[in-house]
């Protein structure tokens, strides 16, 4: 078994939040690990900044 960190922890809880097509802002460090617990075949847009915004989609 695999001991989560504190942010992987949190970061895995925040991912079950997202609709698919949201657009969320997490701050800075989050999003991209937020990412890494995206149910498959769901995009979501993280903002990092108010005028910068990635497109996050997984798939199968």
């Amino acid at each position: 078994m695999t001991t989560l960190s504190p942010n992987e922890v949190i970061a895995r809880r925040v991912a079950k939040e997202f609709s698919d097509g949201m657009l969320v802002n997490l701050g800075i460090g989050l999003p991209t690990q937020v990412a890494n617990y995206l149910p498959k075949n769901m995009t979501v847009f993280l903002s990092i900044r108010k005028w910068s915004h990635w497109s996050w989609s997984t798939s199968s």
